[in-house]
């Protein structure tokens, strides 16, 4: 990795493959400053990573997060956007940080201030919209106990 010889223990498939390099090259915060590249964006992150943009965020406040947590989700500052990007994502003031999650068709919104509280709100976040509880998840918690698993529904 960057000239130096290392063991690597990412995934083997092409597809997979082409994913982590991909992910492994991207900048740590990505620059959108139009309404179309704030499109462009959130369509070639793909569904496999949940996406984190900052509308009327300064860069610096989501880099630091970005840089640790960059193999686990897309992070995207959008300086200039318009009307239609705010009713798109559903959010009326800024600064925002919209967290999407595309293979869950779900999104979260989260106002500003985010001086020295933006790691937290990624924990909240990534919590929210990354553990998916699945039928056959529950089947194993349960141990197949039907009656727990009508309580829950």
């Amino acid at each position: 990795m960057h000239g130096v010889p290392t063991e690597y223990y990412g995934p083997r498939k092409a597809e997979l493959l082409v994913r982590f390099l991909r992910k492994f090259v991207a900048p740590d915060v990505v620059i959108l400053n139009s309404d179309s590249a704030i499109r462009e964006f959130v369509e070639e992150a793909g569904t496999h990573f949940p996406i984190f943009i900052g509308f009327g965020l300064n860069e610096t406040l989501i880099s630091n997060l970005a840089i640790k947590y960059k193999k686990k989700a897309w992070f995207s500052v959008a300086s200039d956007f318009s009307d239609d990007v705010m009713v798109q994502y559903d959010f009326d003031k800024i600064p925002t940080v919209v967290s999407i999650h595309p293979s869950y068709n779900d999104h979260s919104i989260f106002y500003g201030p985010f001086e020295g509280m933006l790691s937290s709100h990624y924990q909240e976040i990534s919590v929210n919209l990354c553990i998916v509880v699945h039928l056959n998840m529950l089947f194993s918690v349960f141990s197949m106990n039907f009656n727990c698993l009508h309580l829950l529904i």
